[in-house]
């Protein structure tokens, strides 16, 4: 999983440089589902500053991080309940 997203890195600079919008949308996307579909909740969060912080993002992809962000807060505020019985 490190190899792929190192890899997809390189592509969302490259498309963040170029200022490729949806290049840019697409290797950010694929970086997060990487992590998500590995259950990898640290490197998720890890990813998501990551690319948040990078000089120059695109106003398009910091809308998909903020609210990729709020939905694990909303998440995670859910699974709290179930797992504490408020459900």
């Amino acid at each position: 999983m490190e190899a792929a997203i190192e890899q997809l890195q390189n592509v969302e600079k490259q498309m963040r440089l170029a200022g490729d919008v949806a290049g840019t949308k697409k290797a950010v996307t694929e970086i997060l589902q990487l992590c998500f579909e590995a259950k990898d909740w640290k490197a998720l969060n890890d990813q998501i500053i990551l690319l948040s912080k990078k000089r120059g993002q695109l106003k398009q992809v910091m809308f998909i991080l903020i609210s990729l962000q709020i939905n694990s807060i909303k998440l995670g505020n859910f699974c709290a309940m179930i797992f504490l019985g408020g459900f």
